[in-house]
């Protein structure tokens, strides 16, 4: 598992009815090198109200719809239209993490702002 002393904080539009797409490499802070993500899993999940109890943004590499590159740190997350649909407009509080079997460790907090979708 990797341990993050402090998660990146991040600050995310979308479009409800648009794919969402976010590639990014995890690299360490001393050497910039890549860092290995053989064996995790990972979850991105968001709340327009944290004290709610379901996900308004529920993403994950079971669900593949988050890949992870192994050692190359790469990780890319697609929120699919059909999913993105549902979310709703305006700001919700994420949450990105990574898995291992019963350990999680979060790497990303932030915001992603959701604009409602003007169908045309």
């Amino acid at each position: 598992m990797i341990y993050i002393d402090e998660p990146g904080i991040v600050k995310w539009k979308a479009v409800q009815g648009s794919t969402f797409y976010k590639s990014f490499i995890l690299r360490w802070k001393d050497t910039h090198l890549p860092i290995d993500l053989t064996g995790l899993g990972a979850k991105l999940g968001g709340k327009r109200n944290i004290n709610q109890s379901a996900l308004d943004i529920d993403l994950s590499t079971t669900g593949t719809t988050i890949t992870l590159g192994g050692a190359t740190g790469q990780i890319i997350i697609i929120g699919p239209l059909a999913t993105t649909r549902a979310w709703p407009p305006g700001d919700i509080s994420i949450q990105f993490e990574f898995t291992e079997g019963t350990t999680a460790q979060t790497v990303l907090v932030g915001i992603v702002t959701v604009a409602r979708e003007i169908p045309i």
